[in-house]
């Protein structure tokens, strides 16, 4: 048995017992004494990401050796777009995103059809905060995969939750301005709501049944005493 078949089935042993420590430090020995070995180089690669994913897995959450780990991988072969793939799910894990989204940037470029990394990258930039950049990058994901089906349930998650951001921005306005004075134009109150037209007349008079809302040329005038009756039925309203 040669050397290098002694190495390899030692350290086959050791991550049978899952010893990947001492059998990563026995590959990467071996494989500084002889780097043009192709075998050598492809187990330890493969070590390498066995172990790195399990800490970065969320049972384990050993996210900082993660880093360590899968920044060797890119040192190894630099152009392994899934190590720098899992490198950016390590630094998202340690919710340091901006770092985040270099590593999955770097992967892009090496591979720009890599729609899982472009759906991480949405999911960086809602920690940040940027939904509208986010759901281009969900958008991003599905034309490389169609079926992507968390791509769709995110797209559709963050769209449903910007409007009811929206929604309850144009309540505040509106509840602003009826508070303030007895009487609001027409026309603001449309362009507050986002509504066609005929929505408004259809609003206008529901306003006026229910609540004895009147109309005085441009101006809706407000009826103070069914006002917070109003408010608590804009609260569950689509507009």
């Amino acid at each position: 048995m040669s050397d290098l078949e002694r190495i390899l089935k030692e350290v086959d042993e050791l991550r049978k017992s899952k010893n990947y420590v001492k059998a990563i430090d026995l590959l990467e020995n071996a494989y500084k004494e002889e780097k043009s070995s192709n075998q050598l180089h492809t187990s330890l690669v493969e070590l390498l990401f066995e172990f790195g994913n399990q800490q970065n897995d969320e049972l384990v959450a050993n996210y900082n050796d993660a880093v360590l780990i899968f920044k060797r991988i890119t040192e190894v072969e630099p152009k392994n777009y899934r190590a720098h793939y899992n490198l950016g799910i390590a630094f998202q894990n340690l919710n340091q995103l901006d770092k985040a989204l270099e590593a999955f940037q770097t992967a892009i470029d090496l591979k720009p059809d890599y729609y899982f990394c472009y759906y991480n990258i949405g999911l960086v930039l809602e920690d940040k905060n940027d939904l509208g950049n986010a759901i281009e990058y969900y958008e991003k994901a599905l034309k490389i995969e169609p079926n992507f089906r968390y791509a769709k349930q995110a797209i559709s998650e963050l769209r449903e939750l910007i409007g009811r951001h929206s929604k309850f921005e144009n309540f505040d306005q509106l509840k602003s301005l009826m508070l303030m004075s007895n009487k609001v134009r027409i026309d603001l109150i449309q362009e507050i709501l986002k509504i066609t037209k005929s929505e408004l007349i259809a609003l206008l008079t529901k306003w006026g049944e229910k609540f004895n809302f009147n109309l005085d040329g441009d101006y809706l005038i407000i009826n103070k005493e069914t006002l917070n009756d109003l408010f608590n039925e804009l609260e569950n309203e689509s507009f």
